[in-house]
């Protein structure tokens, strides 16, 4: 009963505690949807909840000319899922998406109080969840609508399960739970050594392996299918393009190749002394280096086949990281570090589990809170830099269309990044890359009809556009002072 008490009194701590640094975090945050897959993640959900459709609203024209149209999103659809299903009570906004976060956020902090559990005291358990609360980057992704505290606490929750769970059955929808849990992102399948070390090889060949193939023979291939090439996905970019050469595996080893060696001298470049996503970056992999090193020579015995698994995913993960993803500064994704996030809340167990006296841990758990507090703040304040900077020009870039263009009602625009402009007037669709020649602008148009071209002032275009017996430049009255300038199709 005592016992008993003191996790009733840590659960309800952790509750108070996360909220208040999720209460700070989002009150510091700039309060938008400022990137593109912001947009694109709610407008995919509204398109599931009120079209009953995975397609995306938002297209690359090379994309649309080697799958055809209509396609989904380059993103697995699972976030978007989870949107809907939110959405569908407080609508698709930016508050949605934060509560989602928040929601996850908690389940992640006592999911790991309970993980911990199985390993040592009640004590040290909830210091394990109380750093996690405030371990980069988690309080500074509440305010973003990404998949990040969807994929982290599925994966947390899993493994805590894994940690408790006996029975077979119970097993074998452990491992169904995991394979759904690949729709929110692949890298989950990086944390089987994890899965395999809780639950025993007889135990996971038996029962949680033969749950986790159903769920990808059957969720996988209906979500999964027909997704995006993007340049900065090269999954499943890479082999699609790769089967449509005449030398598929030399096509697949070179741009693979190429995408490690690219990885490796931006990991080797970069500078966490003027860079927030390097200073992330590298605290996440100084905290996997301290796992090792815990998993070495610090944890008690009964504790070390479970830290060694978690460098051993960790260390898969990093590998796929440099070879299929991306590591860091590309189209300004953190590819790095979201992708060892769900990692995070496991380093911590593994340092919270060391073996030392009461001042080398107070002294640890110093440095990581103070390199915690350092970091957020500087995460949050990078964030709102650039959201409030591309935020700014795409509201602006919103409102010229939409002044414009409202009496024709476009069911489809060509042209650029115009992300919030697709967003505030769904359904209507954006090309927002490729169709840069008028070539490709007229094989889009086989594919896909369009309504309205939208570029820039100087873009060259702008030249062969207004000879084209086609469009109609809308706003020539404004001649070249309008920052964009707007050609309607006129004829087949």
């Amino acid at each position: 009963m005592k016992e008993r008490t003191r996790v009733i009194g840590a659960v309800i701590l952790l509750i108070m505690f996360s909220a208040s640094v999720a209460k700070i975090s989002l009150g510091r945050a700039l309060p938008e949807l400022g990137w593109p897959d912001e947009w694109i993640y709610l407008t995919q959900a509204r398109n599931i909840a009120e079209r009953g459709t995975l397609n995306t609203n938002f297209y690359i024209a090379s994309s649309i000319e080697k799958l055809g149209y209509p396609h989904r999103d380059v993103h697995l659809p699972g976030y978007a899922l989870a949107l809907a299903a939110v959405g569908s009570w407080n609508g698709y906004t930016f508050k949605t998406a934060t509560a989602l976060n928040i929601a996850c956020y908690l389940v992640t902090v006592l999911s790991v109080f309970f993980l911990a559990k199985a390993f040592f005291s009640t004590g040290r358990s909830f210091m394990a969840a109380t750093l996690v609360a405030i371990v980069p980057p988690y309080p500074g992704y509440l305010a973003v609508a990404y998949p990040e505290h969807v994929t982290a606490s599925a994966l947390i929750v899993l493994v805590t399960i894994a940690a408790w769970i006996r029975g077979a059955f119970a097993t074998f929808l452990l491992g169904f739970a995991v394979g759904a849990s690949l729709l929110f992102r692949e890298t989950v399948l990086f944390a089987l050594p994890i899965f395999f070390e809780r639950l025993g090889l007889l135990r996971s060949v038996r029962f949680f392996l033969p749950g986790l193939l159903l769920a990808g023979a059957t969720l996988l291939p209906p979500f999964s299918a027909k997704r995006a090439i993007h340049p900065n996905a090269l999954y499943p970019s890479a082999i699609t393009e790769a089967l449509a050469s005449p030398e598929p595996l030399s096509r697949l080893f070179a741009t693979i190749g190429g995408n490690a060696r690219i990885n490796l001298e931006l990991f080797f470049s970069s500078n966490p002394i003027e860079r927030a996503e390097d200073a992330v970056l590298l605290f996440l992999i100084a905290l996997a280096m301290a796992a090792l090193l815990g998993s070495l020579r610090g944890v008690a015995p009964g504790d070390r086949p479970f830290a060694l698994a978690v460098v051993l995913s960790t260390a898969l993960l990093f590998a796929a990281m440099v070879v299929v993803y991306v590591v860091r500064e590309r189209g300004g994704v953190w590819g790095g570090v979201r992708a060892l996030m769900p990692m995070a809340p496991l380093f911590v167990v593994i340092l919270c589990g060391l073996r030392m006296g009461r001042i080398p841990t107070g002294i640890l758990a110093t440095i990581l809170v103070a390199a915690s507090l350092f970091l957020n703040s500087w995460q949050i304040a990078f964030f709102n830099r650039y959201k409030g900077s591309n935020l700014e020009d795409q509201d602006r870039a919103a409102t010229f269309i939409e002044t414009r263009t409202k009496r024709f009602a476009p069911r489809r625009v060509v042209g650029g990044r115009y992300f919030q402009y697709a967003f505030r007037n769904f359904p209507a669709e954006v090309v927002w890359s490729g169709a840069d020649t008028m070539a490709n602008l007229n094989r889009l148009y086989l594919k896909a009809p369009f309504d309205f071209v939208v570029i820039h002032r100087r873009s060259t275009m702008r030249f062969d556009l207004r000879k084209d017996q086609h469009y109609e430049w809308l706003n020539a009255d404004e001649g070249q002072a309008a920052e964009y300038q707007i050609y309607r199709r006129v004829a087949p």
